[in-house]
């Protein structure tokens, strides 16, 4: 039998085993079919009844043969905890790798990347006979905004920040704010990491100061444990953080928004809501938004096709960020070969 063939047996046989229930009057063999047949293994229902009784000379399993037909599972009080990597975890573990290595501590990040090069093979290993290992070539996550490269991190330091957080440590940073050219060093309480596009931030407070902040991992160039415990928030109040729109660089207020649309963005805003009590009314709508700098650069990303209405605060606001920006378009500017 040809190598390939081999392993294609092997693993069919293992998700089989995987596929019985520990207790009840068990799964009938059509029923495993189908359950091969959602993990990318089509065989059919005698094959799987032959694989039943090659398995149940190697394993505890118990056939009920009450009625008809037959149902297969473990035999009661036996082993059922089976070692190795099916195709559906494969495939789970490969498609969630770039999402979470950078919210993993390095620690945990060495362990899994034998479970993460474990999943590629395996999906190599099947390509050939299981569809459902093309499954991440016909998948892709692509982010709303413009594409920005990753900025460098240093990778001793984002380790010292992942140990910190993970044993509820303070640590002495140097960060360098936006705007800035010079560190300022801080007393950092770590709480959590937050993914906000391609950048990874630290929530934290600083010194002996109640009020979470963001930092910006790439803008930390240097970290210190200092082995002595943090002071974390009451349970739930990061969560009520975030939910006020903290993450959205605002100041945890929120307005009574009303703008005019084109047709274009009225259709969009009316499949994705800007929020739960959204009203839209010919060609404005109504909504209770987050006042923050998201905001902001969101419309003003929309050219003319919005326009704010309400409030007054706000239409003036981008009306001159508008104004000034025509005026560096009325300044000609002296054109150079970009070959």
């Amino acid at each position: 039998m040809p190598a390939q063939t081999t392993r294609n047996t092997q693993a069919r046989l293992w998700e089989l085993l995987k596929c019985l229930p520990k207790s009840g009057s068990g799964k009938s063999a059509q029923q495993l079919s189908q359950n091969l047949l959602e993990r990318g293994f089509s065989v059919s229902k005698r094959q799987v009844e032959r694989d039943l009784y090659d398995l149940s000379a190697s394993f505890s399993l118990h056939c009920n043969k009450a009625g008809t037909p037959y149902g297969w599972r473990w035999a009661n009080g036996a082993h059922t905890e089976l070692a190795g990597m099916d195709v559906a975890e494969a495939l789970s573990l490969h498609l969630a790798e770039s999402a979470v290595r950078p919210l993993l501590p390095q620690s945990m990040l060495q362990t899994l990347e034998a479970k993460f090069q474990q999943a590629r093979a395996k999906l190599q290993e099947l390509s050939s006979t299981n569809p459902l290992c093309h499954w991440q070539d016909k998948v892709r996550s692509i982010p709303a905004q413009l594409h920005r490269e990753l900025p460098e991190m240093d990778t001793a330091v984002a380790s010292t920040i992942h140990e910190g957080l993970l044993n509820d440590e303070q640590l002495d940073v140097e960060y360098t704010g936006l705007g800035t050219t010079a560190a300022a060093s801080l007393r950092l309480h770590p709480l959590a990491l937050i993914q906000r596009g391609p950048l990874t931030y630290l929530a934290a407070t600083a010194w002996d100061y109640e009020d979470i902040r963001l930092y910006a991992l790439h803008r930390i160039t240097a970290a210190h444990r200092t082995y002595t415990a943090c002071n974390r928030p009451a349970e739930g109040k990061l969560d009520a953080w975030l939910q006020d729109g903290a993450a959205q660089f605002g100041n945890q207020q929120t307005m009574q928004l009303r703008l005019k649309l084109s047709e274009d963005l009225l259709r969009l805003v009316a499949e994705s809501p800007l929020s739960t009590d959204q009203v839209m009314k010919q060609d404005t709508i109504h909504a209770t938004v987050q006042d923050s700098w998201e905001l902001r650069w969101w419309i003003l990303s929309q050219g003319a096709g919005i326009e704010v209405l309400e409030p007054m605060t706000l239409r003036e606001e981008i009306a001159q960020s508008l104004r000034d920006a025509c005026k560096r378009y009325d300044t000609p500017v002296e054109t150079e070969s970009l070959q």
